[in-house]
C-alpha cells in the first residue's frame, strides 16, 4: 500500500478500511468491497503466495468484468506452474493488463498509469468547458 500511495493514489485495503469482521456483518464488508471496485480506476492485486487468496481472485475477476485496469503484484520467487510465461492461474494472469514481478516495476508502472489518468482528466475537463462554453 506505500508503494502506492507515495505513487499518488488513494487507496482501499479491504483489512484496513472495513469494520472488523463479525458472524453479523459479512454482506457489509463484501458490499464495502464490491463497490470500492466499483469506483476505482485501478485495481492492485497481492498475488503472492503458493495460491492467490480466494477473495482476492474475487476481486481480480470482478474488476476484470467491470473493465477496471487491473495490475497484479507477483514477487514470489515460488513457481506454481510448470509453464515458463505462467506465472499465477491463467485466468487470474490473462484478466490483467500487467503483472508486476518486482516493487521497482510497481513503481514504473503505476507512474505510467497516472499519467494516463491525467491526461484523461485533462481532456475531460477540456471537453466540459467547451461544452459548457458553447452551451
Amino acid at each position: 500500500c506505500g508503494v502506492v500511495a507515495e505513487g499518488g493514489f488513494n487507496t482501499f485495503l479491504p483489512h484496513r478500511d472495513n469494520v472488523p469482521k463479525t458472524e453479523h456483518n459479512a454482506l457489509e464488508i463484501f458490499t464495502n468491497n464490491r463497490d470500492a471496485i466499483d469506483r476505482c480506476d485501478l485495481v492492485i492485486a497481492n498475488l503472492n503466495g503458493v495460491t492467490t487468496d480466494d477473495g482476492t481472485a474475487w476481486e481480480v475477476g470482478y474488476a476484470h468484468a467491470r473493465g477496471k485496469d487491473i495490475i497484479g503484484l507477483h514477487t514470489d520467487w515460488r513457481a506454481r506452474f510448470p509453464a515458463p510465461g505462467e506465472i499465477v492461474n491463467l485466468m487470474i494472469q490473462c484478466s490483467l493488463n500487467h503483472l508486476a514481478r518486482s516493487l521497482s516495476d510497481l513503481r514504473a508502472v503505476l507512474a505510467e498509469r497516472l499519467r494516463h489518468l491525467e491526461l484523461a482528466d485533462a481532456s475531460k475537463n477540456t471537453a466540459e468547458k467547451t461544452l459548457s462554453a458553447g452551451a
